[in-house]
């Protein structure tokens, strides 16, 4: 083969490679397309009507349209069978730190009230460990915006997977639905739902929080409480398929916002925090509405709603019992979570660096260790691997797989076709690592600058 055949059997396979992981990894971040076919279309369709029905106007705490809203959920909710428990509870003066928030939604005795709304559905008595799982969405809207994905598709969700289990006389854990009022001013209802209720604490074995911060796109699992190891696998055994990333957290604490989640997990709550965060130009808009909101994102926030749901009324959580460690996750090919304890992360930090290692043993054991293009990457990628399994554990996948991959495909260079293959394989394996972290990044970051500045000179 020429050189010339060579060069151009090496761009064909560059290109091949890049085409495949691109296309690969962007697949990873998007949302399963809606399923008509599907047993619980007929949910999705009910979700849909409920959006549309309460986002006709935005409905922020102590409006006229907020009591609308809280009246369609408990009529909803009566309609199965239930009554629902409502907890008003209210804020004085001196109880609200933003006092232009304070200005606009006071009553004319000085303070505010608000109203959560609660289900519980009661797991019988059977003399065996009852657990249970809560589900926490808010009702509320900002002043600006109809709030369709931010947050009535995560109530609307969540008023399906009641409707799921209302009448299941069988349940296996006891599940919880709250729908709380005011977070979009402080996580008011949050605060007093945790005041109220301090046995709750060590009742609830994991909490789900369902937000939005954008209009479409996958699901993702952004945030988790400490040593979340335990709860991930109850995700991926219910056959909810969220975009999981542990790195997400480090992103989001960049952001310094908040979520009904903050408030459950500074009072101890174990849990997990999902979202969904393409669309960003929407969020707290008045596009953020029932005919903007991407179908694909509202079919994706019930599936894994009803399938955790599912999941707690049919199993006994037993994967909550004991203690739990911490846990670095991340998606890999479309519709898979990877889970790895932080330990079996670091082992595989070693084994990656090991086989790098040993690479250049072997090479230098034969004469032919020098400093080119692959001695140079690899030497690289060996500190990056140690670097971030000690400083950035979340994200040490990043560094640690590719390592293990590009080491061993290092191995195969004296055979020509092994080598070529390896190569490819160790490109896609890349890339599906890093194209949705790039992604991660772009969407929560980088666009919301972006679309600020586009706002600020229109």
């Amino acid at each position: 083969m020429s050189v010339s055949q060579k060069r151009s059997l090496r761009i064909i396979l560059v290109s091949v490679t890049l085409a495949i992981g691109i296309v690969l990894g962007i697949w990873q971040v998007k949302p399963p397309n809606v399923d008509e076919t599907s047993h619980i279309y007929p949910a999705y369709q009910r979700m849909m009507e409920n959006i549309r029905e309460n986002t006709q106007h935005p409905h922020p705490i102590g409006s006229d349209e907020i009591k609308g809203v809280r009246e369609n959920i408990v009529a909803e909710i009566e309609a199965m069978g239930l009554t629902p428990l409502i907890e008003e509870a209210g804020y004085t003066e001196a109880e609200i730190i933003n006092d232009e928030w304070f200005a606009e939604k006071v009553g004319e005795d000085g303070s505010v009230s608000l109203k959560n709304i609660l289900v519980k559905l009661d797991a019988p008595e059977t003399g065996r460990m009852n657990r249970s799982m809560i589900f926490v969405s808010h009702y509320d809207s900002v002043a600006g915006g109809p709030g369709a994905a931010d947050d009535m598709l995560g109530v609307c969700a969540m008023l399906e997977a009641v409707r799921a289990q209302a009448h299941n006389t069988d349940l296996n854990s006891t599940v919880y639905f709250l729908f709380t009022e005011g977070e979009e001013d402080g996580m008011l209802g949050a605060w007093k739902f945790i005041e109220a209720h301090p046995e709750m604490e060590d009742k609830i074995d994991m909490m789900i929080n369902l937000e939005a911060r954008g209009n479409r796109g996958g699901v993702l699992l952004f945030q988790t409480s400490p040593q979340a190891y335990s709860l991930l696998k109850v995700v991926k055994n219910s056959g909810a398929k969220p975009i999981g990333f542990s790195s997400g957290e480090f992103v989001y604490a960049i952001l310094d916002t908040y979520t009904d989640f903050t408030a459950f997990l500074r009072n101890g709550y174990k849990g997990i925090n999902l979202a969904a965060i393409e669309g960003v130009e929407h969020y707290h808009e008045p596009t953020d509405s029932y005919e903007k909101l991407d179908r694909s994102t509202a079919w994706h926030y019930l599936a894994i709603t009803l399938a955790l749901a599912d999941y707690a009324a049919n199993h006994s959580l037993d994967e909550l019992s004991g203690s739990s460690t911490d846990a670095v996750f991340f998606p890999f090919f479309p519709g898979m979570m990877v889970i790895m304890t932080y330990l079996e992360s670091v082992f595989l930090s070693i084994t990656a660096c090991g086989v790098a290692l040993a690479f250049g043993a072997v090479q230098a054991k034969r004469g032919q260790l020098k400093v080119d293009f692959s001695t140079v990457l690899i030497g690289s990628m060996v500190l990056l691997a140690i670097g971030s399994t000690v400083f950035f554990m979340a994200g040490s996948y990043l560094f640690s797989i590719p390592l293990l991959v590009v080491a061993i495909t290092a191995f195969l260079r004296k055979w020509t076709i092994p080598y070529l293959a390896a190569q490819m394989v160790s490109g896609v394996v890349i890339l599906l690592l890093w194209v949705p972290s790039v992604f991660l990044l772009w969407v929560s970051l980088i666009q919301p600058v972006f679309w600020f500045f586009i706002r600020m000179f229109a």
